[in-house]
């Protein structure tokens, strides 16, 4: 997995499921710096209202 899955990790962080966001953000970890640079601005709005877990 490479920088071109970042958009569609990105939107799996929106994800009802816990699981998903989780792999997600490992996901995204495992891209390194092109995708943590993104991290930031997205994190806060991409939890869904609710999501407690």
């Amino acid at each position: 997995m490479g920088p071109d899955a970042i958009p569609t990790l990105i939107m799996a962080l929106a994800n009802e499921k816990r699981q998903v966001r989780w792999a997600a953000a490992g996901a995204l970890g495992q891209i390194g710096p092109a995708a943590t640079a993104t991290i930031p601005g997205i994190w806060i709005p991409a939890i869904p209202a609710g999501v407690t877990g």
